[in-house]
């Protein structure tokens, strides 16, 4: 069983802030999206080719649905999984329907190919074999805050401009960068602006932990 981690920084960065923007550091490279594709991107040390713009998209946890919203492409969501119940927040642009819930927790190989999706975003895979999705042609992109998720790699930590700079990325995905672009820069200033609050001595002065759990049977965390 993984980690709580999408609810963690990524997920409690777009609450706290109001924003429907989640989760990295993680640049883009190759060929922009107005040029068209294919074009690579870096995901989590690694770079993923994509051939054209996603159509269908499987998601795994709540993050990943709300970076696609920020981005312009909840629209691209058929089928959401490992989301264990969590809600979704109430101000998303366009939230995807509940019915799109294939599997509450985290999908099987089998369970993500009936979806019949041509890629997938989430904290990574659990029950699933990468290597037989890639050989039905299914892409796997990471949430960019979840890179450094158990250890699996040697990922920076995730900071606020992980979410920001994941947002800009899955824009130039799914050729949606204005949208992205412009949801990613309100996040930015809304930062910057809290920032200089409390720098200058007019904010509140209280400070804020993060306090979550994953189940009944697993130890209080807090970050």
């Amino acid at each position: 069983m993984h980690r709580p981690s999408l609810r963690t920084l990524a997920a409690a960065a777009a609450t706290t802030l109001g924003l429907t923007v989640t989760g990295c550091g993680a640049t883009t490279t190759g060929t922009p999206a107005s040029a068209g594709y294919p074009l690579t991107v870096a995901d989590c040390g690694r770079d993923v080719t994509i051939d054209s713009a996603p159509q269908r998209v499987l998601t795994i946890g709540t993050a990943a649905v709300e970076l696609l919203d920020a981005a312009g492409a909840s629209d691209r969501i058929v089928a959401r999984t490992g989301e264990f119940g969590a809600p979704l927040p109430a101000d998303l642009k366009n939230p995807p329907s509940d019915d799109l819930i294939t599997d509450p927790s985290d999908p099987t190989t089998e369970e993500i190919i009936a979806a019949d999706p041509d890629l997938v975003l989430g904290y990574g895979l659990f029950n699933a074999d990468a290597q037989q999705l890639a050989d039905t042609g299914i892409a796997l992109l990471n949430v960019q805050a979840e890179c450094g998720h158990d250890g699996g790699s040697s990922a920076s930590p995730a900071t606020l401009s992980t979410v920001s700079d994941d947002v800009r990325r899955l824009g130039t995905v799914f050729s949606t960068s204005s949208t992205a672009d412009a949801a990613a820069d309100a996040l930015d200033q809304r930062v910057s602006d809290a920032r200089r609050d409390t720098t200058s001595g007019s904010g509140t002065g209280r400070t804020a932990a993060w306090v979550y759990y994953f189940s009944s049977q697993d130890p209080l965390s807090a970050y």
